[in-house]
């Protein structure tokens, strides 16, 4: 199986190329919309590979998440090729337990986590069949596919929720590394061809396509993952590598102009800090000065005009409008549900419902397409009632709390990454929709939760060494 023997060099050198070729022709492609040909041709091309070798599947399922197309122009959505790999991942991985004689008691998710998870789309389902009358196909057909993405990440959690099985992270590593990197060529050439600065619109999207703010979110996945990989490295060189990937990274974020991704980095890196440093003089100043050199550096760098179009406007020199506009949206959204009768407050509008109703209210007279309140927990309060709202904290609370648990127990630098990765994106959730799938953050949850299965069912193997509990109830690599 691909998760457990990496493709040979001669699979390597067929899949690769095939990727790089890819990621050029979306690029210079992505301002089109015709592209359903183009997802026809490339679906019959990976089932020919499939045939070769089913690892290559597998391959191409986890460059698929940094792969998003803007194929519907009149939906403020995009389709990505997890969506469309989603339904032959489902089949092959099946067809594996049939074929290798497994029963599904192999699978063994959380059982908390996967109820939270499983109570919290059901009520999105709910909602959804009781408010389905009310509004126009349009948003009827865009809140379907919402809640397939929201369907993805829980079938995804269960199906690589396999015991006895040691997934190398380092393979899956290297293939993350791999399209992270092939973004900056990707950014580069955008900015050149709508001749914008970078990190200044929508436009900087990387091989996101849809939203600048797909690239910038899915790096803070990638920001931690990487910092895991800085933590199970000995050699020095390596972990200069794994730093410098980690700038890199964060610059990227930089240049989407995402403001929710640096605004979760920024609060995870706060968590972090506060985790290893010991609160005195010493350490206060080390940090304050640190903080000032990284200014000054900053400031004075090239970089600091990509910072500065992240937050205003090359044109007028004034705030982005999209900044300050949050706060009339959250007003509006507040209202929206203090008006809502008692059904509506208890089972919420319905899944991507909010978006019609709020589009109503703000910025009237504008041409923008408000896709929801632009803040998940007001969304999840919006659309889904308190009860949505309830179970959404409760799962990623349980997350959090088991994450933590496992970090300070066992000594996981596994847990701790994740830990991390989890506050970074409900940080970012504060200003953005990052765990609702209404837009650009389909593929990122997926991703998200088969990081988390492996986790919980231990298969993560580091440097041919299995991430295994000792008695004393400590995380060794044997």
């Amino acid at each position: 199986m691909f998760l457990e023997a990496p493709l040979q060099k001669k699979d390597s050198a067929i899949v690769i190329p095939g990727i790089l070729f890819f990621a050029a022709y979306l690029l210079g492609i992505q301002y089109e919309v015709e592209l359903y040909v183009v997802g026809f041709v490339f679906t019959a091309t990976l089932m020919v590979l499939v045939v070769w070798d089913v690892r290559i599947f597998y391959f191409f399922y986890f460059i698929s998440f940094f792969i998003q197309i803007p194929v519907f122009p009149h939906y403020p959505t995009s389709l990505g090729l997890t969506d469309i790999l989603f339904p032959f991942f489902v089949i092959i991985r099946m067809g594996s337990y049939i074929y290798e004689g497994k029963t599904f008691s192999s699978l063994i998710p959380d059982r908390r986590i996967l109820l939270l998870l499983t109570g919290s789309l059901t009520v999105i389902l709910v909602s959804y069949v009781i408010n389905f009358s009310s509004h126009t196909f349009k948003y009827q057909a865009a809140g379907v596919w919402a809640i397939y993405r929201m369907v993805q990440p829980l079938i995804v959690f269960i199906l690589f929720s396999e015991k006895n099985i040691s997934v190398d992270f380092s393979h899956i590593f290297s293939i993350f590394i791999i399209m992270t990197l092939i973004q900056i060529p990707v950014i580069i050439s955008q900015a050149l061809v709508c001749n914008l600065p970078l990190g200044v619109s929508t436009f900087i999207t990387g091989t996101f396509s849809l939203h600048h703010s797909g690239m910038g979110t899915f790096m803070l996945v990638m920001f931690f993952l990487t910092y895991f990989n800085y933590t199970v490295t000995q050699k020095t060189s390596k972990k200069a590598l794994n730093l410098s990937l980690m700038g890199v990274v964060a610059l990227l974020m930089f240049v989407s102009a995402s403001r929710s991704a640096i605004l979760g980095l920024l609060i995870s890196v706060a968590v972090l800090l506060a985790l290893h440093i010991k609160l005195n003089i010493k350490s206060i100043l080390t940090s304050v000065s640190f903080l000032t050199i990284g200014g000054i550096f900053l400031y004075f760098s090239p970089f600091s005009t990509v910072i500065r179009n992240t937050f205003f406007s090359p044109f007028s020199g004034s705030l982005d409008i999209s900044s300050v506009s949050r706060i009339i949206i959250w007003r509006d959204s507040i209202r929206l549900f203090m008006n809502a009768d008692v059904i509506h407050k208890i089972f919420g509008i319905g899944m991507y419902f909010s978006a019609e109703t709020l589009k109503t209210s703000v910025f009237v007279g504008k041409s923008w397409f408000l896709a929801a309140s632009h803040n998940n927990y007001l969304t999840a309060l919006v659309e889904t009632g308190i009860i949505g709202f309830i179970l959404f904290v409760f799962l990623y609370g349980t997350i959090l709390f088991k994450l933590f648990k496992a970090y300070k127990t066992e000594n996981n630098t596994f847990a701790l990454s994740l830990f991390l990765m989890t506050v970074a994106l409900l940080g970012s959730s504060i200003t953005q929709e990052t765990f609702w799938c209404h837009d650009f953050t389909g593929s990122l949850l997926s991703c998200y939760y088969f990081l988390l299965a492996l986790f919980f069912t231990k298969n993560l193997r580091i440097n041919k060494k299995v991430l295994v509990e000792n008695q004393s109830g400590k995380h060794n690599f044997n």
